[in-house]
């Protein structure tokens, strides 16, 4: 989200608060269409029961977060096109692997030391101790890497800057999720304090009449107990 897209989101913010308070003034206001306002848009509630002040806090914390968002998201698929690259190009991984295959190429120098040790491991496994070279041929089949499917890091600087391109990601994944759970909140604390803008509104309340005879407008005050 550059400047610009930024500046029109709050020109467009600040004319929704103003269209909306006109729309809604001297009225008295209900409680589930607040609620039901902040839970579309966090602080359209409070516009709606003319709270400004918490309106504005809603709506920025809203447009902050989604930002923050948006930018968590552009940066894991960044990080995520770079290290896809970086296999490609340096360990002469095939452009198509899996997610679950760029974990073992985190873990392993190469295609032939992850190959001998699931040799090893299946070898035990399926020969030693249950006798069936059956099922050891077809787990070697599934699970060795031979052909296309080599890579070799060559050094491991190599792969530990793989490892730390694969935890960069996986930590902007946490942050966007992080940033998701917070915009919810947001609502959610936005619709509580919406029910009790619209109750506070409806117990102290000041609002215009106008003169039936066409004289101007006369300012009233209410207040419910």
């Amino acid at each position: 989200m550059n400047k610009i897209t930024m500046l029109i989101t709050l020109i467009l913010l600040i004319s929704f608060s103003a269209c909306f308070t006109l729309l809604n003034a001297d009225q008295t206001k209900s409680v589930p269409k607040a609620m039901l306002y902040s839970a579309i848009l966090p602080g359209a509630g409070q516009l709606y029961t003319e709270n400004q002040t918490s309106a504005s806090i809603f709506l920025a914390t809203e447009a902050l977060l989604w930002f923050g968002k948006t930018r968590f998201d552009n940066e894991r698929i960044w990080t995520e096109n770079s290290y896809k690259k970086f296999a490609t190009e340096i360990a002469g991984a095939d452009p198509n692997t899996s997610g679950k295959k760029y974990n073992i190429l985190q873990g392993y120098l190469s295609s032939e030391q992850y190959n001998d040790e699931t040799i090893l491991a299946a070898r035990n496994y399926f020969l030693i101790i249950y006798n069936d070279p059956e099922a050891y041929e077809q787990y070697l089949d599934a699970h060795l890497f031979t052909g296309n499917e080599s890579w070799d890091w060559k050094t491991e600087e190599n792969r530990l800057q793989f490892k730390e391109m694969r935890i960069r990601r996986q930590k902007y994944v946490l942050y966007s999720n992080f940033t998701f759970g917070s915009l919810l909140l947001n609502r959610l604390i936005s619709v509580i304090d919406a029910a009790k803008s619209s109750k506070a509104y409806n117990k102290h309340h000041v609002y215009t009449v106008p003169d039936p005879n066409g004289k101007g407008i006369s300012l009233n005050y209410e207040y419910s107990f």
